[in-house]
């Protein structure tokens, strides 16, 4: 949480060069093994800057834990994530 505010500076500045050609971009959480509360919020700010540039964010399935965490957290619907089955 310390690092909130200079996480999601660095996320948006890589935004700049990347999103200009880009109609969708993935998000790949495949090495990401934990996330929290601030973690989901910074996810969710990063794809709606993502959507504001034009691009469509699409989450690569992440690990059973991290989508459980993200479910149990209450942002399932913000990310766009399917319904636990």
């Amino acid at each position: 949480m310390e690092r909130a505010q200079e996480l999601h500076q660095l996320l948006v500045e890589r935004l700049d060069g990347v999103t200009e050609k880009c109609q969708q971009a993935t998000i790949d959480l495949s090495g990401v093994s934990d996330i929290d509360a601030c973690g989901c919020q910074l996810l969710a700010l990063f794809m709606e800057s993502l959507k504001r540039r034009g691009a469509t964010p699409v989450l690569a399935p992440a690990p059973a834990g991290v989508t459980e965490r993200i479910h149990a957290l209450g942002f399932r619907d913000l990310l766009a994530l399917p319904p636990e089955r």
